[in-house]
């Protein structure tokens, strides 16, 4: 079951703004070629939102993030 947003972590910047990429549509590659990352990075990324988030997948994290108002 999925916590509330107090009883968890909140993500951290950097995981907000990858986030808000892809929900902006940008792929993996794309993510790490604007913020000058590696791309196993942004992946490295995208495992700690799923895991905070506790979202199955990129789709479902990015619906929570709306949901919950960490993204606009």
């Amino acid at each position: 079951m999925m916590q509330t947003q107090s009883d968890r972590s909140p993500i951290t910047d950097r995981q907000l703004e990858i986030l808000q990429l892809a929900a902006d549509g940008l792929s993996n590659r794309e993510i790490c070629q604007k913020l000058y990352i590696a791309l196993g990075t942004t992946k490295t990324h995208f495992r700690g939102i799923l895991e905070r988030l506790e979202a199955n997948d990129r789709g479902h994290a990015i619906a929570i993030g709306f949901r919950v108002g960490l993204l606009r």
